[in-house]
């Protein structure tokens, strides 16, 4: 799997995640959880290579486990 297959398939789960805890916006859980919204932007769209501090982070607001994002 190349570095921008496992970046999408990284971002679609955040968001679909995002969207089931019923975030409307990438912006509004970023606010909440004070993370910078355009790394949860980039992060979902699979556009930039996040650092992992920013993906414990917003793993962390939507109660994913980082091993499973990972591994899926």
């Amino acid at each position: 799997m190349s570095k921008k297959e496992i970046l999408l398939n990284l971002g679609i789960i955040l968001r679909k995640r995002r969207i089931e805890l019923g975030y409307r916006s990438y912006e509004e859980f970023a606010h909440k959880h004070d993370i910078t919204p355009s790394v949860v932007q980039a992060a979902e769209s699979g556009t930039k290579d996040i650092r992992a501090t920013s993906l414990f982070k917003i793993c962390k607001g939507l109660n994913l486990n980082i091993n499973f994002t990972i591994n899926n």
